[in-house]
């Protein structure tokens, strides 16, 4: 059963495109006949696809936009000139709904089969901690903060107190080499650093506190370590803040901390290209661009997981998804949960074939999700 907007219960999960859609004839007297036909609508109309998705998504501005295209000339155009945005205020806007469902904003399983749950209202403390550290330390608005770490919740905390306090995330995953990471991170000058000493992996504990060393000390536009001691690493990293102090506040101020509202375009985090071809590129993702191009691509979802009632407008397989940009195969595991659960109204097994189905639709809906063409859905064999 799906719960829609006017609280009409339906028989069985409703598609997002379709929920949309229905939005669409019901506030713009809008209808399409087919995916063609939207599709046509937006890229003739791109101006009023966007503003859509962004009144659709519920995106908070305390100022109004001036224009939603200021002008289409590449690579100058503007979109949403004078709107004020923040990822990390949007993520948590349904906190207090989240938690009355029970729904985790993180479920992390380590290669040796430990299991960490982080709730939304437990995770938005962790990251006021953690912002309100960064602020103390002298972090600004437009300084690279720099991870040197794995698909670990941290990751997910960083990225997110970096983005309400407008810092600029950019992670290097610790598999990479020394020479990979500065190839990178010469290029943006980072202020911070939160860094592993150690990973574990193919069952082995893997020393990583002779590379943050060696990072450290190539990079002296880096002020802080934050440092989260794994026991795995072999040398003693001196200066450093123990980042599990830095999230463990639970004071008035992070109760008090809000995010910083910033301009739509204000940078969220930079990632690379391969280097394939000499140096790796930077590429500057915004803000607002994230936020609606998440909620455009979350449009191929195949059921209400993620967006309306008593579910959250960002799944935790978006959170990681975002934080580390390179694990698909945890993304789309995690969407086999979310979407499992959002076809009820409340939690509840899948079968083994719908598990299968949701996997099968993640796969396909992962990298195309974000450009927002849903491909047609397809069943699929267990195996």
């Amino acid at each position: 059963m799906t719960r829609l907007r006017n609280n009409v219960v339906a028989p069985g999960p409703i598609p997002q495109i379709r929920l949309y859609t229905d939005w669409l004839k019901d506030t713009r007297g809008q209808t399409f006949g087919s995916y063609a036909e939207l599709h046509g609508w937006s890229v003739e109309d791109p101006e009023g696809f966007w503003r859509s998705i962004w009144d659709y998504e519920g995106i908070a501005s305390p100022t109004k936009p001036t224009a939603i295209l200021s002008t289409d000339a590449m690579p100058n155009a503007r979109w949403f000139e004078g709107a004020q945005v923040n990822y990390a205020q949007h993520v948590f806007s349904h906190t207090a709904a989240a938690e009355a469902a029970g729904q985790p904003a993180i479920v992390a399983m380590d290669e040796r089969g430990q299991i960490m749950r982080i709730g939304w209202a437990e995770l938005r403390r962790q990251v006021a901690s953690l912002a309100l550290a960064l602020r103390e330390r002298g972090v600004a608005p437009g300084d690279r903060v720099a991870a040197y770490l794995p698909n670990i919740p941290a990751a997910v905390i960083g990225l997110l107190a970096c983005a309400a306090i407008g810092a600029v995330w950019t992670l290097c995953s610790p598999d990479m080499g020394t020479n990979a990471v500065l190839d990178r991170w010469r290029q943006t000058q980072p202020k911070v650093l939160i860094a592993v000493d150690g990973v574990f992996y193919a069952g082995k504990a893997m020393d990583r506190s002779a590379a943050v060393a060696a990072i450290r000390e190539q990079l002296p536009a880096i002020e802080v370590v934050f440092l989260i001691a794994t026991g795995m690493g072999d040398q003693a990293l001196a200066g450093t803040i123990d980042f599990a102090g830095a999230t463990a506040g639970d004071d008035a101020a992070v109760a008090d901390f809000t995010p910083e509202w910033l301009p739509f375009d204000h940078p969220l985090w930079i990632l690379y290209s391969s280097g394939t071809t000499g140096l790796p590129k930077a590429i500057v993702h915004g803000h607002g661009g994230v936020l609606l191009a998440t909620a455009a691509g979350r449009m191929g979802s195949p059921t209400r997981s993620c967006h309306q009632g008593n579910l959250p407008p960002f799944s935790s397989a978006m959170l990681l998804r975002l934080a580390e940009p390179r694990l698909w195969s945890f993304a789309r595991d995690a969407i086999v949960r979310t979407s499992c659960f959002g076809r009820t109204s409340g939690f509840q097994a899948c079968t083994r074939n719908e598990a299968c189905r949701f996997r099968r639709i993640a796969d396909d809906r992962l990298q195309p999700a974000w450009r927002g063409s849903p491909r047609p859905e397809g069943e699929a064999t267990c195996v």
